[in-house]
């Protein structure tokens, strides 16, 4: 701002130097550094339109300015993230094509038959391991409890209780 100032003059001639620099300062609220070194140097640059490069700008014009150019960066960043997430969806499109491929397809459709014939064909050997670790499991599950007046209750739960009822 002291750069817009020193090489603009005010634009009143009777205008109080000190109260025209708050005055700018509560515009300039809310806006980053860089949107106000934009405002400066486009002001300085005379290439705001409609307006005097003469002059410095009025309070009001400079919140202008600093509007406009938030807005048109909001702008373009919108067109940025709207153009990367129509790529993103063509990158998505071409790969989804890929992976319904007839070779694909058929891949999969392997591997599930696999997968299934895996399951149902077990021998007697396996059959027999897999009841014993279910009864195993089944045991271990039933020990973790404790029959109470007909009523199961894990045996954590019944020392809390008892602690809680000493």
């Amino acid at each position: 701002m002291n750069k817009l100032f020193l090489t603009l003059p005010l634009p009143t001639a009777n205008a109080d130097p000190d109260e025209a620099l708050r005055v700018y300062y509560e515009e300039c609220q809310g806006y980053s550094n860089d949107d106000v070194d934009l405002a400066v140097r486009q002001f300085m640059s005379g290439t705001v339109e409609n307006h005097n490069p003469a002059f410095a700008p009025t309070a009001a014009q400079f919140a202008k300015q600093l509007r406009s150019n938030l807005n048109y960066r909001s702008d373009q960043n919108q067109r940025r993230s709207l153009l990367l997430s129509q790529f993103k969806e063509q990158e998505l499109d071409e790969e989804w094509q890929k992976k319904r491929s007839p070779e694909a397809k058929a891949f999969v459709k392997e591997a599930l038959e696999a997968l299934r014939k895996k399951q149902t064909e077990r021998t007697p050997e396996e059959r027999q391991l897999a009841q014993e670790w279910l009864h195993k499991t089944d045991q271990r599950f039933e020990s973790q409890f404790i029959n109470e007046s007909g009523v199961k209750v894990s045996k954590y739960l019944a020392d809390k209780l008892r602690a809680s009822e000493d």
